[in-house]
């Protein structure tokens, strides 16, 4: 499942970059939360999930990828996080709201969901 997200995650890096830019290693926290926070479906919840896990730029955001991402969420801040704020994270790595994301993008993000209710 990975391998789709990261394949979309590729064909969008040049334009994330674009419109959000690289932030750079040494920059201070309050930078790196804002912005975070400008990304799409990132609020103050999710940006502070981030942060406690050990994200704080987009970039690692991107690096670390949406199914990464949410498994740390689950497993350190929130055993119940839910489909939708697994949407939220992929969207804000694709730089879409989280209502906009392509059909075949849920799909794999509910399949990756049921996978892990089923455990």
């Amino acid at each position: 499942m990975g391998g789709f997200f990261l394949a979309r995650e590729k064909e969008n890096k040049a334009a994330w970059t674009k419109k959000y830019g690289k932030v750079k290693a040494g920059e201070g926290k309050s930078m790196e939360t804002g912005a975070l926070s400008k990304l799409p479906n990132v609020g103050k919840v999710l940006c502070e999930h981030l942060l406690a896990i050990g994200i704080e730029t987009p970039q690692q955001l991107r690096e670390t990828g949406a199914e990464e991402v949410f498994l740390r969420i689950r497993r350190q801040r929130d055993p119940g996080a839910c489909l939708h704020m697994l949407y939220g994270i992929q969207g804000a790595i694709l730089g879409i709201p989280d209502k906009l994301l392509p059909t075949d993008v849920k799909e794999a993000c509910k399949a990756f969901f049921s996978s892990l209710q089923a455990k």
